[in-house]
């Protein structure tokens, strides 16, 4: 494991480089722009109509509630990477613990918008 003491210059590149437009197709910029606008827009007016539920929600977290849910999904994403693993292992013969882990995890974000078809394209 790697330890960064730059997180901040690190995210940033990292940002730059998933939001880098420059050498891709205008077709596929427009694209990009109006997805993430439309998915940014929706989740705005999700939080809006909402308001009440979610600083509702807000009182009622402690540090000890964020720590419990962190260690339970921490464990559960532990283990649901490492069975995505054995089964493309055994389908594909890649051992490459950190492409299983990547597809894992942006196919898994990529449920989280609206429909389905993101997933599935993921």
């Amino acid at each position: 494991m790697i330890i960064r003491n730059d997180w901040p210059t690190f995210l940033g590149k990292m940002w730059q480089r998933i939001l880098s437009l420059s050498g891709r197709p205008r077709v596929v910029q427009i694209l990009l722009i109006s997805l993430l606008s439309t998915v940014l827009l929706s989740l705005m007016i999700a939080l809006f109509r909402e308001w009440d539920k979610v600083t509702n929600w807000l009182q009622c977290l402690t540090a000890r509630l964020l720590l419990e849910a962190f260690a339970v999904y921490t464990l559960a994403l532990t283990l649901a990477v490492l069975v995505w693993y054995l089964i493309m292992h055994r389908l594909s013969g890649t051992t490459d613990v950190k492409i299983h882990l990547r597809v894992y995890c942006v196919t898994n974000l990529a449920r989280r918008l609206p429909g389905i078809l993101w997933h599935v394209v993921g």
